[in-house]
């Protein structure tokens, strides 16, 4: 594997790695403030300014390289740590 190939993996497997975090981020600030409010409910509007379509595209194509890249970051270790 050449030294571009390695670097482009490891871009990959960052990306990956930043878009869950971002996620899991997203989803417990909706909750707090959800949580925090005496009703128990936000209202999220997902086409408020009509971009909700690219923005499926764009959230699809990250969770399909977010798991292909756990995948493969949990198979490495499975060399290293003997799992």
């Amino acid at each position: 594997m050449s030294l571009i190939q390695k670097l482009t993996l490891k871009y990959i497997h960052a990306v990956s790695i930043g878009y869950l975090t971002a996620t899991n981020i997203i989803m417990i600030i909706t909750f707090m403030t959800a949580f925090l409010t005496p009703e128990k409910a936000v209202i999220i509007y997902i086409n408020k300014y009509k971009e909700a379509n690219i923005e499926l595209i764009i959230v699809l194509i990250c969770t399909i390289i977010s798991l292909i890249s756990s995948w493969r970051i949990i198979n490495g270790m499975g060399k290293h740590y003997k799992i």
